[in-house]
């Protein structure tokens, strides 16, 4: 006995990666976690999009300008 079909796919948003269900017979949807909209058949063919790695946050100092006296927020390697 031949299993029954399942009635709806795996959708991957191709903006944030979200994996959602969708109706098999879906042409597009609305994302439920970025709001994008995108077409069913295009996920098909792309892979879902890569996180990028969180770079490690600037390191600041605080200055004070010579001329004006204001202090400044600016990097360290400033």
């Amino acid at each position: 006995m031949a299993a029954p079909k399942q009635k709806t796919i795996s959708a991957t948003c191709p903006k944030c990666g979200h994996v959602q269900p969708e109706p098999r017979g879906a042409y597009s949807t609305i994302c439920k976690k970025c709001r994008a909209h995108f077409r069913l058949e295009d996920t098909a063919a792309k892979p879902a999009p890569k996180k990028k790695e969180e770079k490690a946050p600037i390191e600041r100092k605080k200055v004070i300008c010579f001329q004006c006296s204001t202090e400044l927020d600016v990097p360290v390697a400033a």
